[in-house]
């Protein structure tokens, strides 16, 4: 059985170097993926980088869809960041290699703070030494990272394969971005700590916690994922706080959790969204974005602050 991490990538850019890192990837894999972009007539609305998170899910579903084309198309003229004008400048099979080459070389700083995250939660909601003890080795065991181009833009861990965090070719392009390869390798490497079964009332009061707080409610498969990405997020806390940049620690938390900050407003992210007001709550293993950083929020203080802080904030 496989467990999933999945991040779209919609900006036109990258497109043509994840499907060179696909080909590439077939001829060892034999696997493949297709995508079909999504384009839509409904003429754009101004204003949507002013708009609060709560103030959009309150707007009629009609106008939500113009705002949703809206950032779509403004997202291109966005600021950049300094992993989009990395990213930018190197080909696709570079990107890609690139993505993959600092996705191994963060493994054991996100393996130490991953177990340290899981030990801290684990011990909070009472469970038992031994249940932490054995999800402390089964990560420890971790040490590959292999490029899979039939994963596309998704990375996964397999049952079978426990020793080996695979990714796609088109989620490797962002993984240049140590952020995003730490939130991933954090991701995945507590799907590895879960299949010892050991984390279930983690996983459970995520979910409970997740509901009473924010009002998003889980699926069995979605819990664990939700479960996830809330280590992931505790963990990039940990790792921004010991590499500091000259960005704020809210700003690269809250972007790489898949909120995008409105100065920005990637496509990728507006779509996601978006979908969730307009009634897409995700697939059977997955939250949509929009209600995954609404769960997160409602599980993390300062989390949740940061985004009320950037939802409130007309301009920022």
């Amino acid at each position: 059985m496989l467990k999933y991490s999945e991040k779209r990538i919609c900006l036109p850019g990258i497109l043509p170097g994840m499907m060179v890192g696909i080909a590439i990837s077939l001829l060892l894999t034999g696997w493949g993926s297709s995508r079909t972009p999504v384009v839509s007539p409904t003429p754009p609305l101004p204003g949507v980088g002013n708009l609060g998170f709560a103030d959009t899910g309150r707007l009629p579903k009609s106008t939500r869809s113009c705002l949703c084309d809206d950032a779509a198309a403004s997202a291109r003229a966005g600021a950049p960041t300094e992993e989009s004008v990395q990213q930018r400048s190197l080909s696709g099979v570079s990107a890609i290699l690139a993505g993959i080459k600092n996705t191994r070389r963060l493994l054991p700083i996100a393996t130490k703070l991953s177990i340290k995250a899981l030990l801290e939660w684990g011990e909070q909601n009472g469970l038992p030494a031994r249940n932490l003890a054995r999800a402390e080795r089964k990560i420890k065991k971790v040490d590959r990272v292999i490029l899979d181009g039939g994963l596309g833009d998704a990375a996964a861990v397999q049952d079978d394969r426990p020793r080996e965090i695979r990714i796609g070719s088109g989620y490797a392009e962002t993984l240049i971005s140590d952020d995003e390869a730490v939130f991933l390798l954090a991701h995945e490497l507590t799907h590895v700590a879960a299949q010892t079964g050991g984390l279930d009332g983690l996983i459970e009061s995520a979910s409970r916690r997740a509901k009473a707080a924010a009002g998003v409610e889980t699926l069995d498969d979605q819990a664990e994922d939700l479960a996830c990405d809330f280590i992931g997020a505790q963990v990039l806390k940990h790792f921004i706080d010991l590499h500091p940049t000259n960005e704020p620690k809210a700003e690269r938390l809250l972007r790489t959790c898949g909120y995008e900050l409105p100065s920005e407003r990637l496509a990728h992210a507006w779509e996601a969204f978006c979908a969730s007001y307009n009634g897409f709550t995700g697939d059977a293993h997955h939250l949509s974005q929009g209600l995954t950083v609404r769960a997160l929020a409602g599980l993390d203080p300062e989390l949740k602050a940061f985004v009320d802080r950037y939802s409130t904030t007309p301009g920022r």
